[in-house]
Parts: C-alpha cells; structure tokens; sequence
C-alpha cells in the first residue's frame, strides 16, 4: 500500500506506477484529491477526513472481451467487504456506483491500457463517502450516516477491499467472469424497473432486465431487449405493457 497526502487523482498517480513496474494489486491511498473523477469526466468530491480515495493497479494480459466484467466484479467485491450480511440495503446501479436508495454510497472508475489486442495495464479507482461531508450533498450517502461506518481503520479496510477484489480478479484470470453475473443481480438497484439510459444525444427508455456477464445492461424496449454497454441511467416514468 502507498499512502499519500493531497493529489490531483490516484488515477493518475496509479497509471504513472503501472509504467514504472509497480507491481500489480499495489494500492495507492490518498487523503484527498484535487482533481477526482468518474466516469464522463465528471467530477468525485475528495476532500480530507470524509472518503476513502484508493486505486489498485493490475496486469491482466487478457483479451478486452474477457475483461470486460472487471467493473461488475469490483463492485460486488466492495458490496462483500461494505455489506457482508445485506442488512445496510446497499445495491449496484448499472454500471459503476453503489447506492442506498437513490443515494450514491460510492464509484468505480476502471481503466485499462490495450495493447496488440492485450489488456497490459489496468486501474481500478474508488471513491467511498465514510463519513458525513460538511457540504451535505444531498445525493450523497455516508457509511457514517447510515450508522455502518466500519469499526476499523482506514487502511485495515483498504487491505480488505484489494484481498475481496484480488479473489474477483482471479475469477477473472481464471476464465470464470461470468460468474459475477449472478450475485450483481441480486444487488442490482433498479431491476424490474422504468429507466432511461443516456449515451450521448441518445436516449434508450425501457425497462432493466438483467446484466450479461460482459456486464451490459439488458433492457426491454418497443424495439425488444437490447444489450447496452454504455450510459447513464435513470428512473424513467415510461410504462410499457
């Protein structure tokens, strides 16, 4: 584990030591960041003393098609480590961000270098809200909040999360991503549910169905089910019979 202090992102940070040789399932921690991000660019809230700000770094050398799974199995190795009993009501939404309600808990942002048809480097970032941010954004959830902050340490959980998602990422090694698909949809908010999914200028409405085990979302649309890869989703007051 590297321990920093402010930084602009542990994104950036872990791609820089990826080129260096560090080696992979190192975990770089940052006490804040000046510049954090999601997914679009968008910006994660990262100041001191309220979040967890962890990357961890890897070395696949597989095919993109068999990495792809690797943001569904990040995510249910947090909701392992968050909420082992499911009694917190944490839940996945489609495709990268744990929630309670329609509250975000924490994000995902993973990154992967490609090259000759080979994943050779990947990041996998995580923002976690632990304790209540004196900003009080209203779409956010804190474990603190919720009465479920852990009662460890910052980097005794740290160690837990990279051990919950270095068993996930040996699934994936080993060929078997597809068994992510299972346990997402039992954690997955919003199934069964209205939603519309923005990618763009382009907008899908429909109803969330399920996740393939490349983690596309499968929603049932007047066109019929479709498998979508990328978007943002929210509910939808669409109704189809």
């Amino acid at each position: 584990m590297i321990r920093l202090g402010a930084v602009t992102s542990t994104m950036d940070i872990a791609a820089r030591l990826l080129e260096l040789g560090t080696p992979e399932g190192t975990a770089i921690v940052a006490q804040s960041q000046m510049a954090g991000r999601g997914r679009g660019g968008r910006t994660w809230q990262s100041p001191p003393g309220v979040g967890l700000y962890c990357s961890l770094v890897f070395r696949p050398l597989i095919a993109p098609d068999r990495f792809q799974p690797f943001s569904v199995m990040v995510g249910l190795a947090l909701c392992e480590v968050l909420d082992p009993l499911e009694d917190a009501g944490i839940h996945l939404k489609w495709p990268n961000d744990l929630v309670i309600g329609e509250r975000k808990l924490a994000g995902i942002l993973v990154t992967a270098s490609i090259q000759n048809a080979t994943v050779e480097r990947a990041v996998a970032g995580l923002g976690i809200n632990l304790r209540c941010d004196p900003s009080g954004l209203s779409s956010a959830v804190s474990l603190e909040e919720m009465g479920r902050l852990p009662e460890i340490d910052d980097a005794t959980l740290v160690a837990e999360i990279a051990e919950a998602v270095a068993r996930r990422y040996d699934q994936l090694l080993g060929g078997n991503g597809d068994m992510a698909l299972a346990g997402w949809e039992h954690r997955l908010a919003d199934l069964g549910e209205q939603v519309i999914v923005r990618d763009g200028e382009r907008q899908r409405e429909g109803r969330l169905v399920g996740i393939e085990p490349s983690g596309a979302m499968l929603l049932d649309t007047s066109e019929g089910v479709l498998s979508i890869h990328m978007g943002e989703l929210t509910r939808g007051p669409v109704k189809r019979t």
